[in-house]
């Protein structure tokens, strides 16, 4: 009773604060529905809600941030009211200004009294991307609330603090998920990249009015880092309808494959002649799935466009699901991989090496195999599906899943962020890649199917192998940077009393990189021979004195019998 009567006492205070002051009242609420979208929003809600405010959303270039006031006021003028303008540079020459404003009706308006700088000598597309030209008149100074960035320092800085926080010898729990906060995509970057897709799907809806440009992979996913690329796919026509009216359209090719490869070469056309702020465009076509690459100049954002195949969307919505489920995976996600960066296990060029995205499966899979798991195995949620939740993909794969994390039973696990990290390099430091294989379906270890070096299989699509491109001496090596961070977590001294070890322990005898190299700064495997490659014959010899004997014997015993077998021709 006395705790009721605490409570309700509580209670009544914040609501007389909450009643008494308008400003704290907005404040509030807007941080408790942001905490109830958190915990129960669906992966197609965070989706819609960040494509409705890309909808309302232009791209200004402006000369300076003294420009947003002039701006402000001659919106204002118009009768146009923005709700939310973010300010940023991506170099000193390039200052933006993403304008939010109350609907797309606002967004239009401004369009329709947008012109082009010279007619004759440009080509006259309409697109969200503007420039606000200077005037001579001198205009009163208007107080807005604006949200400012420099990204390009914003992302030094931010490195900066991670470094600072790796050399420190502070809680690793802590420092884990101070690291997560500074390196996960920010909220301007996420609008940013929707605006991308937006203005895409402006330019191709003449042709397609059904298109959309969805975003997937890491900026969307929850285990993107700031300055990451943006992953599109072009669906265009995502939603079939029952109707007798049939629209006349031209005989698609009877290769699918083809076909595709038609459309993105004709979309690279687009985008390189036609659509602003798109350049260096690279199609490649023959992939397995086609891509367009460019760069968004008014983004500074490396881009990756494909066609018809949603499943990566599909991947994305999983992973993100996996990261409302428990508020422990992302960071720990992050943490693998700046370490897995600090080792050199991974890369930013693809190749026989170890991904992210095959790292981030080996993290979830850990948590799904704890004493206590912390997530539950793809196989649960498919059992826990709802009626909204059955869908397949273009390419037909079942995609049928629990999309809601509310209504998941929550974990009893409670173990630290660092403790999980412990326990990751202890899991996978004995793990007989030779012989087993990871399956988040079905959340346990499973026989190889094949002779890769290592398997995991692809949650999606079982057929698939995530890691088919690693090599055997990557899984080697993987292997032995994992034994030897548990062997230096196991040997550190005692810091404090509810932890040993730090990150600095953790990474004391790796230097941070920024990019790899490969060649003399790529590590190097011991090998069977010396071999000395200054051009030289005689340098070119094994330094082992038994194997030189044995060699010279097979050459000289070959060259016997190539003498023999030629006079016996010549007789």
């Amino acid at each position: 009773l006395m705790e009721i009567i605490k409570r309700f006492i509580t209670n009544k205070r914040v609501l007389n604060r909450y009643y008494a002051n308008a400003q704290a009242r907005t404040l509030v609420t807007e941080q408790r529905d942001h905490q109830n979208e958190e915990k129960s929003a669906t992966f197609s809600k965070y989706l819609l809600k960040k494509k409705e405010e890309a909808e309302r959303s232009v791209l200004i270039q402006i000369a300076s941030k003294d420009s947003l006031s002039s701006l402000c006021q001659y919106t204002k003028r118009k009768g146009l009211y923005p709700m939310n303008i973010f300010y940023y540079k991506i170099k000193e020459d390039m200052k933006l200004a993403l304008v939010e404003f109350e609907s797309v009706k606002c967004v239009h308006q401004v369009l329709n009294m947008a012109s082009f700088i010279d007619k004759y000598d440009c080509i006259p597309i309409t697109s969200r991307l503007l420039w606000f030209k200077g005037d001579s008149k001198v205009e009163e100074n208007v107080e807005v609330d604006i949200k400012s960035f420099n990204l390009a320092e914003l992302e030094l800085t931010n490195k900066k603090c991670v470094d600072e926080i790796l050399n420190g010898d502070n809680n690793p729990s802590s420092s884990m998920l101070q690291i997560y906060n500074l390196l996960k995509v920010s909220d301007i970057e996420v609008r940013i990249r929707f605006f991308i897709c937006q203005q895409l799907k402006d330019m191709l809806s003449g042709l397609f009015p059904r298109c959309e440009v969805v975003p997937f992979g890491s900026s969307v996913n929850g285990f993107g880092q700031g300055g990451c690329d943006l992953d599109m796919v072009l669906l265009l026509n995502p939603a079939q309808l029952d109707s007798r009216f049939i629209f006349h359209s031209k005989q698609a090719i009877a290769n699918p494959r083809y076909q595709n490869q038609k459309y993105m070469e004709l979309l690279g056309d687009m985008l390189s002649q036609l659509i602003p702020g798109c350049s260096h465009v690279v199609r490649i076509l023959r992939a397995r799935v086609p891509i367009i690459k460019f760069k968004h100049q008014f983004g500074g954002i490396e881009c990756d466009l494909s066609m018809d195949s949603d499943s990566g969307v599909f991947m994305s919505e999983l992973l993100w699901l996996m990261t409302r489920i428990d508020s422990r995976v992302a960071p720990l996600v992050f943490m693998v991989k700046k370490w897995a960066k600090y080792t050199q296990l991974t890369s930013e060029v693809p190749g026989r090496w170890i991904s992210n995205f095959a790292l981030t499966i080996l993290v979830l899979f850990h948590l799904q195999n704890r004493p206590q798991p912390v997530l539950p195995s793809f196989q649960e949620l498919k059992e826990l599906v709802g009626p909204g939740d059955h869908c397949e993909s273009i390419d037909g794969l079942d995609c049928t899943f629990q999309r809601d994390a509310s209504l998941l039973k929550k974990s009893s696990n409670s173990e630290s962020l660092h403790k999980l990290l412990e326990e990751f390099f202890r899991f996978y430091a004995g793990f007989t890649w030779s012989k087993l294989g990871v399956s988040l379906v079905l959340g346990k270890i499973v026989n190889k199917p094949d002779f890769s070096p290592m398997y995991i299989e692809n949650p999606l699509d079982n057929k698939l192998n995530v890691s088919q491109n690693v090599s055997l001496e990557e899984v080697d090596r993987f292997t032995d940077e994992i034994t030897s961070a548990l062997w230096r977590i196991e040997c550190s001294e005692s810091v404090n009393e509810d932890y040993k070890w730090t990150l600095k322990t953790l990474l004391s005898s790796h230097k941070p990189v920024d990019s790899y190299s490969f060649g003399e700064g790529r590590v190097k495997l011991d090998r069977l021979l010396k071999v000395d490659y200054s051009g030289s014959k005689d340098s070119q010899k094994p330094s082992d004195n038994a194997l030189l004997s044995y060699l010279t014997t097979i050459r000289t015993k070959k060259k016997k019998k190539t003498k023999k077998s030629k006079n016996e021709w010549t007789d």
